[in-house]
């Protein structure tokens, strides 16, 4: 089924760039720094719509709800260092039985909330915050009775197809969990991909909407993927973006060579996951 959105009627003289706003920012720096307590609420000056559009989000985890202080305040911005990254990704796989360790998967996703952390407050609280929560409920699983179940992602699928817990937890259960997370990792290094072939000038705009409508907005609900489009528009240029990737040690050659390194190793992971699935049929989980 198609997706649902307001009917272009008239352009008018909105053209260019959307434009994202905070309906509750008192100068122009909140605009894009502050998360209301109880909703977001967008005012959205969009090409495609005519007039302007006040709608409405779902609040973000109570953990990550933001004050109007900058996000480079935030911790963990500027802790991001791709080169752990790419530790993290590299370590997933085991060498013993080549399965896919949860521990080091769930390390790779604390690193890119890191990342994230550098995109801006919706894309933090969004996407980031979904992952936040997504590595909290596998701990979760992996200290309880049956946590051993849960260390690596074959364990965990094929224990969980057997006791069919897919199907009598349909909203909680590790395998749908992992799934998400799996998702947000085609999004991150088809990301990464893109911006390593960027020149250090160009900005991230257009990059960060293509890839983000070939990963994530699959899956996503029609209001979740406007709100991700405008906030992907909205993001600078490569240099400014990759100054947070290391801490000033490297040259651009040496950083390109790392980012390349995410990409193979997210792409393996990803690609040894998507087997998983696809063998199981749980690509689909509700």
């Amino acid at each position: 089924m198609a997706e649902k959105s307001p009917q272009n009627n008239n352009h008018g003289s909105n053209e260019g760039t959307p434009e994202l706003k905070f309906c509750n920012a008192e100068n122009e720096k909140e605009k894009t720094d502050i998360l209301d307590d109880t909703a977001v609420a967008l005012l959205v000056e969009d090409p495609e719509v005519e007039g302007d559009q006040l709608q409405f989000l779902p609040p973000p985890p109570p953990e990550l709800k933001l004050s109007s202080t900058s996000i480079t305040n935030v911790a963990g911005y500027r802790n991001f260092r791709v080169e752990m990254l790419a530790h993290c990704l590299e370590s997933c796989i085991r060498p013993n039985d080549g399965e896919i360790d949860m521990d080091s998967y769930l390390d790779s996703f604390r690193e890119i909330c890191k990342l994230l952390d550098n995109l801006g407050t919706v894309i933090r609280a969004y996407i980031g915050g979904d992952i936040r929560q997504k590595i909290s409920l596998i701990k979760e699983y992996k200290a309880g009775q049956y946590g051993s179940f849960y260390n690596t992602i074959e364990k965990m699928v094929t224990f969980e197809k057997r006791n069919r817990i897919h199907q009598n937890n349909v909203e909680e259960n590790g395998s749908r969990t992992v799934l998400r997370l799996h998702r947000s990792l085609h999004f991150v290094f088809e990301f990464l991909r893109g911006l390593n072939k960027l020149n250090s000038d160009e900005g991230l705009g257009s990059m960060g909407r293509e890839v983000y409508n070939m990963t994530l907005a699959q899956n996503h609900p029609w209001a979740y993927k406007k709100i991700a489009r405008l906030a992907l528009s909205t993001l600078g240029g490569k240099k400014s973006l990759v100054a947070n990737f290391h801490d000033g040690s490297m040259t651009a050659s040496q950083l390109h060579d790392v980012i390349e390194t995410v990409v193979t190793a997210a792409t393996r992971v990803h690609n040894q996951c998507q087997t998983i699935y696809e063998t199981h049929n749980f690509l689909d989980l509700p």
